[in-house]
C-alpha cells in the first residue's frame, strides 16, 4: 500500500491551453475511468441544520424566536461572527481530499474538552485517498481507518465496522463566496450589508451524502473541460427529517455551465496561489505533528488488532 505525503508544487498561468496540468493541480476528478461506485485564514462555509433562536422584543415581551431557519448557508468569519444566506453563488477553485476522526476521552481534560479530532494530510487524487495510507497527525495513517477494498461489509466484525465508520471522509473545497444583498441576516436575523465582494472560504463535507451530491456537481467541469473558477455553481439546500425528529440538510447545486466567467490575471491566479499555500501550511502541520508522534499509537489494543488483521473489503 502507497503512503503519501505532499507538497503542492508552484502553479503556471491558468488558462485551458494546459487543462490537465491545471485540473489536476485544481483536483478536478477524471472520473472516467473511475467506477460508479492566521494570514492565510479563511472564513468556513457550511450548512447549518438547526434554525438560529434568537431574543426578540415582541409587543413589550421578550421572546425567543427563531430568526434563521434550519438549512441556511452560514459563513464563519472569525471572532464570533457569522452571516447566513439561503441561497449563495459559490466559485470553487480548489479540491482537496482527507480522513477526519473524532477521538472521544474517558474524562473531559482540565479546559473541559471532551475529545479531540484527529486528521490526515490533504490529497488532490480521489483516487488516490481509496487507495494510499494517508499519514495523520497521530503519528499513524488515515486517522486509523484500515486500507482495501470491502467486499462484504455486512460480514465483517461489528468493532471492524465501528472502526471504519469513525473515520470520516472529508471533500474540502476551496472558493469564493458571493452573497446576494438584502438576503443575508446575522445571528439575531437582522439584515446585513454586502458589498458584493467575493470572499474566499474553505468549505469542508464530511457528510456522506453531501460528499457525493458536490462530487457529481464538480465531476461536471471535467466532463465539459472546464477549469473551476470558470463557472459558478448556485447553492440552496433541501432537507428531510431524521429519526430523531431534527431536519438534516444537503445542498442542492446547478453549476452554470452556460455562462462562463472569465478569469482575471493576476488575481485569480493569485486567488488560486493562496489556496495552495493554505493546503500546504495544513499539510506541513500534520507532516510535523506525524513525525513527532510516529512513536505512540492513539488506538486501543483491540483496534490496533483489527487494522493489523484487516482483510480488503468494500465497505456499503
Amino acid at each position: 500500500m502507497e503512503r503519501e505525503y505532499i507538497m503542492e508544487s508552484e502553479l503556471v498561468t491558468m488558462d485551458n491551453t494546459n487543462y490537465d496540468m491545471v485540473a489536476a493541480i485544481m483536483g478536478i476528478e477524471d472520473t472516467a475511468s473511475t467506477p460508479s461506485r492566521s494570514s492565510d485564514a479563511l472564513c468556513r462555509l457550511r450548512i447549518w441544520n438547526r434554525p438560529v433562536m434568537a431574543t426578540i422584543d415582541k409587543e413589550g415581551k421578550k421572546r425567543q424566536m427563531e430568526v434563521v431557519p434550519g438549512g441556511t448557508y452560514r459563513l464563519d468569519q472569525g471572532a464570533g461572527k457569522f452571516s447566513y444566506c439561503e441561497k449563495i453563488k459559490f466559485r470553487p477553485f480548489l479540491q482537496r481530499f482527507r480522513y477526519n476522526r473524532w477521538l472521544p476521552y474517558s474524562t473531559p481534560d482540565k479546559d473541559g474538552r471532551k475529545g479531540k479530532y484527529v486528521k490526515s494530510i490533504f490529497t488532490h487524487d480521489y483516487k488516490a485517498f481509496n487507495s494510499s495510507d494517508l499519514i495523520d497527525e497521530s503519528g499513524g495513517f488515515n486517522c486509523g481507518r484500515p486500507s482495501g477494498y470491502v467486499e462484504d461489509w455486512k460480514a465483517l466484525p461489528e468493532a471492524t465496522r465501528n472502526l471504519i465508520t469513525s473515520v470520516k471522509r472529508v471533500r474540502t473545497i476551496f472558493g469564493t463566496v458571493t452573497l446576494e444583498e438584502g438576503e443575508v441576516t446575522n445571528g439575531e436575523g437582522e439584515n446585513v450589508e454586502t458589498d458584493g465582494e467575493a470572499i474566499p472560504v474553505i468549505w469542508e463535507i464530511e457528510n456522506n451524502t453531501a460528499f457525493k451530491i458536490m462530487g457529481e456537481a464538480l465531476s461536471k467541469y471535467r466532463e465539459a473541460g472546464r477549469l473551476f473558477p470558470q463557472h459558478m455553481i448556485s447553492l440552496s439546500t433541501d432537507g428531510a427529517p431524521m429519526v430523531n425528529g431534527n431536519m438534516l440538510y444537503q445542498p442542492v447545486y446547478k453549476v452554470e455551465l452556460t455562462k462562463q466567467v472569465k478569469l482575471v490575471q493576476p488575481d485569480d491566479n493569485e486567488m488560486l496561489l493562496k489556496f495552495q499555500a493554505w493546503v500546504n501550511k495544513y499539510n506541513k502541520y500534520i507532516k510535523e505533528s506525524y513525525d513527532k508522534n510516529a512513536n505512540t499509537n492513539p488506538l486501543s489494543d483491540e483496534e490496533i488488532d483489527i487494522v493489523e488483521g484487516f482483510i480488503t473489503v468494500e465497505e456499503g
